[in-house]
């Protein structure tokens, strides 16, 4: 009898670890639960080892903070001591002391804070109503994205798939843009020739906008389809002057294998991240011509909106690129991420920086040297310049770090350390040269 009970007992046992076998090879295989809860779990321990960090830290961050084992003071630190940078840097920071994440106009030939904008996140808030934030729309999750800077001293950013805002000299806000209801901004905001904003996010999709353009037999689903566009926004006082989408431009200029020829039809399956005018004729390109960044598809192109063509586009050699640049001589830089976001693994060490002549297509890394020295890698974000020095300002976002540097060498970097061994968030700085910026609001 007891024999009997003791191998009965084994049989269950034995049972249940082939069901719970059976059940763990589904789950890998339909990613059924708890597919989606354990690559989480190991997403998020991948990605602190690979930042050298403890991931049991991230317990103790604050929700615009991360793990930053090389934080300890921060700050500015010029490595040139010969060197006086005359330029500016418009810097969205988060905050330890305040709690949130403030902006401020740095004067970098000797790193002075010229002012600060602690912006009204309350008001914010209160302003958009009910938000996808829910419980989390708080004062220390508000990002205040690629911020820029008016005449008047205000200044206009978002917080990462939000509405537009204004606010003034005080942190006082004045306006939040009048785009629909589920209309939101997310990456880049630009200035346009005619003194309009430029500013990428989702804008509106209708069966209109994409039916002539179906496979046939394709059925319609709005949440099937990237929602990638650019806004035309009046700084004034937020009004949505033109909103455009990004797929059905690309399937009208002949590049729907782009969209009908992936795997599968999604969302946010190009992720517009930037989006900036062309100020002047030059090369192939001519002024008015809008230059665009795809991450999700490793592309950049150059739509012209006179003649409703895109004029040039290439695929790579970039990898899930953000922020191209029109040089002054026609060639295009392009900040390289070299990153697989969704595994949390490097497509390359470095990030890069390339320069391509859309002309002939020939592309160099002028940058890869220092880029490598400085191991600088930002798996998402990310921003880049040249300068009409040559030299080079890169923002590593999600290691809150800003650098200028030569080919060859660094000659400022800053970091945005809140306490040893963590950083605050940093949010698409932007530098300003001296021409660039009309300090006359703060006299």
């Amino acid at each position: 009898m007891f024999n009997e009970m003791k191998l009965a007992r084994i049989g269950v046992i034995w049972l249940l670890m082939l069901g719970m076998a059976a059940w763990g090879m589904a789950a890998g295989r339909y990613e059924i639960f708890p597919y989606n809860q354990l690559r989480n779990t190991l997403d998020f321990i991948a990605y602190y080892r690979q930042r050298g960090a403890n991931p049991f830290q991230a317990v103790n961050l604050q929700p615009l903070e991360d793990v930053c084992p090389e934080c300890g003071s921060g700050g500015f630190t010029l490595h040139d001591p010969g060197f006086s940078d005359p330029g500016y840097l418009l810097l969205s920071r988060f905050s330890q002391s305040h709690g949130q994440t403030i902006v401020e106009l740095v004067r970098l030939s000797d790193f002075q804070v010229l002012h600060t904008w602690v912006p009204d996140v309350a008001a914010f808030f209160a302003a958009w109503g009910p938000t996808s934030y829910g419980e989390y729309a708080t004062a220390d999750t508000f990002s205040a994205r690629h911020p820029i800077l008016l005449d008047d001293g205000s200044i206009v950013t978002h917080s990462g798939r939000s509405p537009l805002a204004c606010f003034d000299r005080q942190g006082k806000l004045k306006w939040l843009w009048d785009a629909e209801r589920g209309k939101v901004a997310h990456h880049s905001i630009e200035m346009n020739n005619q003194g309009n904003l430029l500013v990428t996010g989702d804008a509106s999709v209708r069966r209109k906008d994409w039916e002539k353009y179906l496979p046939a037999g394709m059925q319609y689903a709005g949440n099937q389809f990237p929602r990638d566009g650019y806004f035309v926004v009046d700084p004034s006082n937020g009004h949505v002057i033109e909103e455009v989408l990004a797929g059905p431009l690309m399937a009208e200029c002949e590049y729907g294998a782009l969209l009908f020829g992936t795997y599968r039809l999604h969302d946010d399956l190009l992720h517009i991240n930037d989006a900036d005018e062309v100020t002047q004729d030059v090369g192939i390109l001519k002024k008015g011509d809008l230059l665009i960044s795809l991450r999700n598809i490793s592309t950049v192109l150059v739509y012209r909106p006179a003649t409703r063509q895109i004029v040039w586009l290439h695929t790579g050699p970039w990898f899930q690129q953000h922020d191209p640049q029109v040089l002054p001589d026609g060639r295009i830089a392009v900040f390289s991420n070299n990153s697989f976001p969704d595994w949390h693994s490097h497509y390359r060490k470095n990030s890069e920086v390339y320069v391509i002549d859309p002309a002939t297509n020939q592309f160099e890394t002028p940058f890869q040297k220092i880029m490598t020295d400085l191991d600088i890698y930002t798996e998402t974000e990310g921003r880049s310049r040249i300068l009409p020095s040559g030299d080079l300002v890169v923002e590593e976002t999600m290691s809150s770090r800003i650098v200028r540097a030569t080919p060859d060498k660094v000659i400022w970097e800053y970091r945005n350390c809140t306490r040893e061994g963590y950083a605050g968030r940093i949010n698409w700085s932007r530098y300003y040269l001296p021409e660039e910026i009309d300090l006359g609001w703060l006299r």
